[in-house]
């Protein structure tokens, strides 16, 4: 009848005991369970473990029995609801799984079982269904092609703001529990352990080196300080649309040291920007007191919204979670996994806000080839563009449209049923970069459009 007691720490095999207590149902233990075991066990574990669990021996009293194998079944029911890909990834899990309920639980919970297979096969092909249109967006490196290069202040700053936001909040909804645990987004296999995580990641840096290119790229004074203002403005609006992230990785880029010794450039700062970039600052400066004005403003914040993901990382980094065992490996520290799994959990939280913006192409330029050249010898102090052709790698996936047209690969080959904002007798080229399906339209005059689709 009183508070659950917390679990502080204990082998694993009574963790999974734990989770299917008989005498009650501890909800935010379960939660917490099934968001962070990963880091100390493996799947196929803890599926071993729950199989164990509901085999109950014949000692134990038939009303305690069938509790305890509800619970299990509560269990998998959770797992199967909530982190579904476990079972799609490892093939041989979701054989062990199926094996079970075919031949243990459809002959002791036969309605239970049903619904388990069922919600099995469903959430399955929900995410076959999202992996396929992610992979219509996701990188490859193969042909190579050439286009000019647009900067930041080509573009107005209400479309690029929302054009960054959409592309951003489809990447941070990608990301999946799984692929914080461990710290594996650190490691040499990143983009295997953590794709998601990787992607958004090497995606804020290019858009960094993108707006440091385009202000020191800018001979002109007059020019410059409005690539630079024009930048500010930009974050100003994804501060309005609540995309904290695109805020950190402008100021991240206009912070750079090739941009931040352009003195003249921010002497000239109108009042307005000024005022912006003060605000920004204040905002997204960690300070010592660990992000306390970021923090607020996200949670003060009403979803859909982006956070910046790299606070996040470094929670999870400060508090360990590479090192949840304890007493030579026999005990986990479920403690700590706990304050682990609060930060997951608001992650969690932020990625069921969608964005309602109308899917119509924005004009916008990738940035993927600018990595560097606001850091080669002289940049900032010549403030000048270089005269070498600006490479675009193209990416040579198939892409199959929701109009129904294919796009091949290289050379430029013209479509018969093109898109509503292509020219009638234009040639269009596709790729991918950084989660979103790009494309150069070729009109008849001899100009080329870039375009950003998904």
């Amino acid at each position: 009848s009183g508070p659950v007691p917390l679990v502080i720490r204990g082998t694993l095999v009574k963790l999974v005991e734990r989770l299917t207590f008989d005498k009650h149902v501890d909800t935010n233990y379960l939660i917490e369970f099934l968001l962070t075991f990963r880091s100390f066990c493996t799947p196929h574990e803890l599926l071993a473990l729950l199989v164990q669990r509901f085999d109950v021996p014949a000692r134990v009293e038939k009303r305690k029995t069938t509790i305890i194998r509800l619970r299990v079944m509560n269990v998998l029911k959770n797992w199967v609801d909530k982190h579904v890909y476990d079972f799609r990834k490892d093939e041989s899990l979701r054989a062990r799984l199926v094996q079970f309920v075919a031949s243990t639980l459809s002959v002791d919970l036969p309605k239970q079982a049903a619904a388990l297979e069922g919600a099995l096969a469903k959430k399955l092909a929900a995410a076959d269904a999202a992996e396929r249109k992610r992979m219509l967006m996701r990188m490859e490196r193969d042909d190579a092609s050439w286009a000019s290069l647009a900067k930041v202040s080509d573009f107005d700053p209400d479309d690029l703001a929302r054009a960054l936001t959409a592309i951003e909040s489809d990447m941070f909804a990608a990301i999946e529990p799984n692929e914080l645990n461990n710290q594996g987004w650190q490691s040499r296999r990143k983009f295997e352990v953590s794709p998601h995580v990787a992607t958004l990641t090497e995606y804020f840096n290019r858009v960094s080196y993108w707006v440091a290119y385009s202000v020191v790229s800018t001979p002109a004074l007059a020019a410059r300080v409005e690539a630079v203002a024009n930048a500010l403005r930009v974050a100003e609006r994804c501060r309005k649309l609540n995309n904290f992230n695109a805020m950190m990785e402008i100021s991240a880029g206009l912070k750079s040291a090739s941009v931040n010794r352009l003195a003249h450039t921010w002497q000239r700062l109108p009042v307005a920007e000024r005022t912006m970039l003060e605000n920004h600052d204040a905002l997204l400066t960690r300070g010592d007191k660990n992000w306390k004005n970021y923090r607020a403003a996200l949670h003060h914040a009403n979803p859909p919204l982006v956070p910046y993901l790299g606070v996040y990382l470094t929670d999870i980094t400060f508090l360990g979670n590479s090192s949840v065992r304890c007493d030579g490996g026999d005990l986990v520290n479920f403690g700590r996994c706990r304050k682990i799994s609060t930060v997951l959990r608001e992650i969690a939280q932020y990625q069921l806000g969608a964005y309602s913006f109308e899917r119509r192409p924005w004009t916008l330029a990738p940035w993927g080839h600018v990595r560097g050249r606001h850091r080669r010898p002289g940049a900032s102090a010549l403030c000048r563009p270089t005269n070498a052709p600006c490479r675009i790698r193209f990416r040579s996936c198939r892409i199959a449209s929701r109009w129904s047209a294919w796009f091949p690969r290289a050379p430029p080959t013209r479509i018969e049923t093109m898109p509503p904002w292509c020219s009638a007798h234009s040639q269009v080229r596709m790729w991918t970069f950084g989660g979103a399906t790009t494309g150069v339209e070729r009109c008849t005059d001899g100009r080329r459009r870039l375009l950003f689709l998904w």
